[in-house]
């Protein structure tokens, strides 16, 4: 069995240089623009492993309708550079996929309500794994 940096190397699979990749990222983060403009904080985590993570919060709820059209622009681009969408569970399918929007908060301690609230979701892609 080959080890995955020799599948990696093999494979050509992460042929981009840094600076495709840097201009990669930065197309990314112009497309996520969009939401800042609707008071959304965005982040980038990328890994070389390969993965891509898009996280979007606001301080007020979401739903995924609010962010589908940046979704589906980030889709389509990343498809280009072969990433694929990384559902949270395996029974779903990547095309069928939303991400799950997760409501938290901060709580005053001194009268133990809400002080604000805090909607957040994260995107996950990745390059295919082929099995040898």
């Amino acid at each position: 069995m080959k080890s995955y940096k020799e599948f990696i190397t093999e494979s050509n699979i992460w042929d981009y240089s840094q600076e495709e990749l840097k201009e990669m990222l930065s197309t990314c983060e112009d497309i996520l623009l969009d939401l800042k403009d609707e008071y959304f904080n965005t982040n980038i985590h990328f890994a070389y492993n390969p993965w891509i993570k898009f996280y979007i919060s606001r301080p007020e709820e979401f739903t995924y309708s609010d962010i589908s059209e940046v979704i589906e622009t980030l889709k389509s681009y990343l498809k280009n550079f072969g990433f694929i969408i990384q559902p949270e569970f395996t029974w779903q399918r990547p095309d069928e996929w939303k991400p799950s929007i997760h409501r938290g908060g901060v709580m005053n301690p001194m009268t133990f309500e809400l002080d604000s609230v805090i909607s957040k979701c994260e995107i996950h892609f990745r390059l295919p794994i082929i099995n040898i």
